[in-house]
């Protein structure tokens, strides 16, 4: 009898103890998912680049020159002339990994197969400016451009426009030709 006691007791405690060992995790995993949830908002209330950002920016791009700094809400945004002499802009994520870059550019200077696609599609419209975004394949995060998100890709961005407003339309390099946004 004894001996059955003495085995529900021990029983009794290994579970007891057991159960407080979960406990104080479950307690320690919930003060590491609060403190996490705090640097995260600290990076949302940030008004300068992350110092990683500006790490991994010199990493990725050696040798750059003019660089500018912005944080812009959702992104750094860091501005520089790359070694070919090209002013690009970077774009980093809360990760403060590379999203991909930016680089304005002449409407004649795109490709005139897209341009020749661009005037049968939007007859009637006159482009003014340009853009190339060139996306970072190993990073997944989606860009912001003009205030709408688009699918990680390679694209122009032509702003066009008549005597009825301002277009956005987003050319990828193998020619699918898109309206990206009415502007107004």
């Amino acid at each position: 009898m004894k001996k059955i006691i003495f085995a529900v007791v021990s029983l009794i405690f290994i579970s007891t103890t057991a159960f407080c060992q979960n406990a104080q995790s479950l307690s320690d995993s919930h003060k590491e998912i609060k403190k996490e949830k705090r640097v995260i908002r600290r990076d949302l209330i940030r008004n300068e680049v992350a110092p990683e950002s500006k790490t991994q920016f010199q990493n990725d791009f050696p040798g750059a020159s003019n660089v500018t700094y912005l944080h812009t809400g959702q992104y750094d945004k860091i501005s520089f002339i790359n070694s070919k002499k090209i002013k690009l802009d970077a774009f980093y994520d809360a990760n403060h990994e590379l999203i991909g870059t930016v680089k304005n550019m002449a409407y004649k200077n795109i490709p005139q197969s897209l341009k020749n696609k661009i005037a049968t599609k939007f007859k009637g419209y006159t482009a003014d400016n340009a853009l190339f975004f060139d996306d970072n394949e190993a990073n997944e995060t989606d860009m912001i451009l003009y205030e709408s998100t688009f699918d990680d890709a390679d694209n122009y961005f032509i702003e066009m426009h008549n005597g009825a407003g301002k277009i956005v339309v987003k050319a990828s390099p193998d020619g699918v030709i898109s309206l990206f946004k009415k502007i107004k």
